[in-house]
């Protein structure tokens, strides 16, 4: 469990453009210490704008030690409709959760952001794949998934995602039930990260606890809850894991000096990261990464692309071996400052036959025809021979290589 569940003295003060150590950029905090009503009061930098409706939530402290919201009613949910604003480039969120069932098909949404017609944005939820923190962009989308093990059934737990932007993948990194360790990255967990286009940045609903439909409930609690316009660091992290009311503490509460609390030497704090292979360092918005080594398999052949800034000469061997239906056509556009050869050796089977013909005029010796042909014709072939030739004998010898439909036919006319 956290080491500082005590919260700290009210009335807190509210995060602002001049709050300074882990209050800074921090955009949306429900700390739940309300206990009581119909109103989740945000005391983030979005103000009593983004306070969030409760319906069908109860107030609870149960399991988590901390103020909480218990969402087990099927249409329970937290929500503010009305927030007009716009998600940051790089964001970080932190809840304390726990849920009472196990996950199946059916997800579980634990907040979304979404735009007045209910498209996502930004979504985190649990299935039967696991759980997902997920940002949407123009024309694919980033995001990572911790395995089903790490749902918070049998305890609560911790978690953090931050997102840096740049199309890479989010962080998650989770304690162990009881919150009794320091949250880390899994060794591995599944990671999308070649998003492409705009990120997605409307926002118009905020919902906690279910999605906009009341068809996602999170069956489960949800304590403190954070979103900062930044990434985290390895130092804060640390201490919202010691003190889940960390953002709120004056500087004379504080259990270390405050202007530890943004920065990070790297390896004082190796546990935040990856146990083995390349480790995750949380210094800045700047420098986060994951390392992520995927296989795929094509739905739609992969399309493979070279670009050549430099003036060089370039040369494109292709080697096909297709059936096709008609001849294909190879074309080439390519910039005016290239030169580029292209060899292509191209092996067909084609559906229209060859033609062979033999024009024979007349001749006192009788003609000796000899045709090798080594294709697949789709009809049969037929050889003919058209003579004036009146002495014989006539002696026709034809040495073919056919696949023939019907048997061919051979014939010989003489006057």
């Amino acid at each position: 469990m956290p080491g500082r569940v005590t919260p700290p003295t009210l009335p807190l003060r509210p995060a602002d453009d001049n709050s300074k150590y882990m209050a800074s950029g921090l955009m949306l905090a429900y700390p739940m210490l309300e206990g009581g009503g119909s109103i989740a009061k945000n005391y983030g930098g979005w103000g009593s704008s983004a306070n969030l409706t409760l319906s069908n939530a109860s107030w609870t402290k149960r399991e988590t030690g901390m103020a909480s919201l218990s969402f087990s009613a099927a249409n329970a949910v937290a929500k503010n409709t009305l927030m007009a604003r716009t998600i940051p480039g790089n964001w970080s969120w932190a809840a304390w959760i726990k849920l009472d069932s196990t996950p199946t098909s059916t997800p579980k949404d634990l907040f979304s952001f979404r735009t007045s017609s209910g498209v996502q944005q930004v979504r985190v939820w649990a299935d039967s794949t696991g759980l997902w923190s997920w940002q949407k962009s123009a024309t694919a989308d980033n995001y990572s998934v911790l395995s089903p093990s790490y749902f918070p059934t049998s305890g609560p737990v911790l978690i953090i995602s931050t997102f840096a932007g740049n199309n890479l993948a989010p962080v998650q990194m989770v304690t162990n039930t009881g919150m009794r360790s320091i949250p880390t990255q899994p060794i591995s967990y599944a990671a999308f990260n070649v998003g492409q286009g705009a990120q997605a940045t409307t926002l118009d609903g905020f919902y906690l606890g279910n999605d906009h439909q009341d068809t996602a409930p999170w069956d489960g609690n949800i304590g403190p809850f954070y979103f900062w316009n930044r990434v985290l660091t390895n130092s804060e992290v640390w201490e919202l894991w010691q003190d889940p009311y960390a953002p709120f503490r004056r500087n004379s509460a504080n259990f270390y000096a405050p202007m530890t609390m943004r920065a990070s030497s790297g390896y004082a704090f190796t546990g935040v990261g990856k146990t083995s292979g390349p480790k995750t360092i949380i210094q800045d918005q700047n420098s986060l990464f994951i390392t992520v080594e995927d296989d795929y398999f094509y739905q739609n052949s992969p399309i493979d692309t070279y670009i050549e800034f430099e003036n060089n000469l370039i040369t494109l061997n292709i080697s096909d071996d297709y059936a096709y239906v008609s001849s294909p056509v190879d074309t080439l556009s390519p910039p005016e400052f290239l030169n580029i050869i292209i060899s292509l050796t191209d092996s067909y089977t084609y559906t229209i036959e060859a033609t062979d013909a033999v024009i024979e005029g007349a001749a006192p010796n009788a003609p000796v025809i000899s045709i090798n042909d080594d294709y697949s014709y789709q009809d049969f072939i037929t050889d003919n021979l058209v003579t004036s030739i009146t002495q014989g004998p006539l002696n026709i010898g034809i040495d073919d290589e056919f696949q023939y439909s019907p048997p061919p036919t051979d014939t010989a006319t003489s006057p």
